[in-house]
């Protein structure tokens, strides 16, 4: 049995094209990582990024304590954060909160 060539684009592009790991969606959270607070300085916090829909979690960043007061509990897309590439952990420098819990 021959399979069109068009037919199997037709049924791949929507597999390969999926958000699996939903960075594009009003889901994800920053919020403080206690476990880590030994290996950051003073006046710094230690971030999760976690979405609790999917049960991932990025811990790998930091901000300052006032930035992650303001931010704390407000959702956002993990594609709007905006981080220092040369540090580790990653600084957290701005992200855009979203409007609604929904795109």
């Amino acid at each position: 049995m021959k399979i069109n060539f068009l037919t199997l684009i037709c049924f791949f592009i929507p597999i390969f094209s999926c958000d699996f790991h939903r960075t594009g969606k009003c889901e994800w959270y920053l919020v403080p990582e206690p476990k880590h607070k030994n290996l950051i300085t003073q006046g710094w916090v230690s971030l999760c990024a976690r979405n609790y829909k999917i049960n991932k979690q990025k811990c790998y960043y930091t901000a300052k304590l006032a930035f992650a007061e303001a931010i704390y509990g407000k959702p956002f897309k993990l594609d709007s954060l905006k981080i220092e590439k040369d540090t580790f952990p990653r600084q957290v420098t701005s992200f855009t909160p979203c409007q609604n819990k929904e795109p």
